[in-house]
């Protein structure tokens, strides 16, 4: 069944309405100290989370330059490619919160691997793909990702077909 609201909203409705189990991002519920309503871990082997899942993004004043450097020393340069790949993927789909989409990034061998999939709203379908480039292609890689995942026939899951 389909449960809409924040973490927050989603558990109290676990608890309170004809639910066995939600399925939820473990960073979030960490972050918000519920990690003991966690009752299992998917690995993305066998789950693909949705894109960009546990990515924190600070936004800043334009004309911050002491702060933006600051936060420059903090970023992770493997993280953000990560990132930017998932990001460009769901954006050249043009996926939102009502189509199964799921992506995960991973560093081999010196590259950037990115698995993605797109599905049919009722979860009887999907279709998978990966692919790998380096990490200064990784926003390239992304849109290879979705044009590759259109090409296999995610535009009927996304509505685009005519």
């Amino acid at each position: 069944m389909p449960v809409r609201g924040n973490v927050d909203t989603r558990v109290e409705k676990l608890r309170t309405e004809d639910f066995d189990a939600l399925i939820l991002a473990s960073s979030g519920l960490k972050r918000l100290g519920l990690e003991d309503e966690i009752a299992t871990y998917f690995s993305p082997d066998r789950f693909l989370p949705a894109p960009g899942q546990g990515v924190l993004a600070v936004e800043i004043r334009d004309r911050d330059s002491q702060l933006r450097s600051l936060l420059k020393e903090a970023e992770e340069e493997k993280l953000r490619g990560k990132m930017l790949a998932e990001r460009m993927m769901l954006k050249t789909l043009g996926g939102d919160c009502h189509v199964p989409v799921g992506a995960h990034t991973e560093f081999v061998k010196g590259e950037v691997s990115l698995t993605a999939m797109v599905g049919s709203p009722d979860g009887q379908e999907y279709i998978e793909v990966r692919s790998k480039s380096s990490l200064e292609n990784a926003e390239r890689l992304g849109e290879e990702i979705a044009s590759s995942l259109l090409e296999a026939g995610a535009e009927k899951f996304l509505g685009m077909e005519e």
